[in-house]
């Protein structure tokens, strides 16, 4: 069979020996890597099917069993929320308008509130954390549902009461044992204002809702930036909540006279290092190619027409450009 079908490729094609064999070889692989797979998917089908209808009893009883845990869970987390608030505290609160900025601890848990979570929220407060509107109550961890639906008709946040109008005083501790309450003072915050681009971390902690944590990230980011321009940049700074950052923006100011680090854009294509946060990694390689094969930048307007950064982003970078 084999040397018919070879001398037929030699004759019919004009093969050689050599060739016409190496033809039957590769005809051969190739049907059988063709024809392997489809064997294996039948015996293992077969061989799987096998499996499944020998074990349905228990893949039968591992659902049910799946089922009966999920219903467990429910009913156990609906009687975790329901016994969240003591019934006697609820039979002995006295419900009536209260303003959470000024709430004493005892007036808080007069109104039904637990007193871990009146402890809760003065500690919110003396970090420099301050409720514009009702639902802010809710942001206090696991404070309950049902209990702000309860107190929500009698929150009472005047409209004229502004920012600096709140109570603003801020929890110092000492390092030796930061979570001793002997140790815990309260330090005011500052009657005068203090030049952002001039402040250390010592003075940024005095303001109220600033850490160690927040004073390292401003000036990590003001030292990354060049300086600050505008006070709203703080809102930039990571991790950095914008209520907090309310509270403190009124005690900050940036002399008309500073003047911002520069960034020398046409100096980017031959060092690497010029850079700044306000140009995107994609956006910077594209200036650097640029500047290595044209002539540098004369003003803003040729970064925007060369759609090489947009409009925002270079009015964002305006005040610390220089094209020298």
């Amino acid at each position: 069979m084999k040397s018919r079908f070879v001398s037929w490729l030699t004759q019919r094609f004009g093969y050689s020996q050599r060739e016409a064999n190496a033809m039957v070889f590769t005809l051969g692989f190739v049907s059988v890597c063709i024809l392997v797979p489809v064997l294996l998917r039948f015996i293992l089908l077969g061989q799987t099917a096998a499996y499944y209808t020998s074990n349905s009893h228990k893949l039968d009883s591992l659902l049910i069993n799946s089922k009966a845990s999920k219903a467990t869970n429910v009913a156990y987390n609906q009687a975790s929320n329901s016994a969240s608030i003591p019934a006697a505290d609820i039979s002995k609160a006295s419900l009536h308008p209260f303003n959470p900025n000024t709430a004493t601890e005892a007036e808080l848990i007069s109104l039904g509130i637990p007193p871990y979570l009146a402890q809760r929220i003065g500690k919110y407060r003396n970090a420099g954390g301050q409720f514009r509107k009702p639902p802010d109550l809710k942001r206090i961890y696991s404070f309950p549902l049902p209990l702000y639906s309860r107190l929500e008709p009698y929150i009472l946040l005047p409209a004229s009461q502004t920012a600096s109008q709140l109570p603003k005083p801020v929890a110092s501790y000492s390092k030796s044992d930061p979570y001793k309450a002997s140790n815990r003072q309260v330090v005011t915050a500052p009657k005068v204002k203090i030049d952002l681009n001039e402040a250390d971390s010592a003075m940024l902690e005095a303001l109220p809702g600033i850490g160690s944590f927040t004073a390292h990230g401003i000036i990590s980011y003001r030292r990354l930036l060049g300086g600050f321009v505008h006070l709203h940049q703080l809102y930039e700074v990571f991790g950095q909540d914008s209520a907090r950052t309310q509270a403190f923006l009124s005690y900050l100011f940036i002399s008309p006279s500073f003047q911002p680090r520069k960034v020398p854009i046409n100096q980017m294509g031959a060092d690497y290092k010029v850079w700044h946060p306000y140009i995107p990694k994609l956006n910077a390689k594209l200036i650097r190619a640029y500047l290595k094969a044209h002539p540098p930048f004369h003003d803003s307007s040729e970064l925007v027409a060369r759609n090489l950064l947009t409009q925002p982003e270079v009015d964002r970078l305006l005040p610390y450009l220089s094209f020298q």
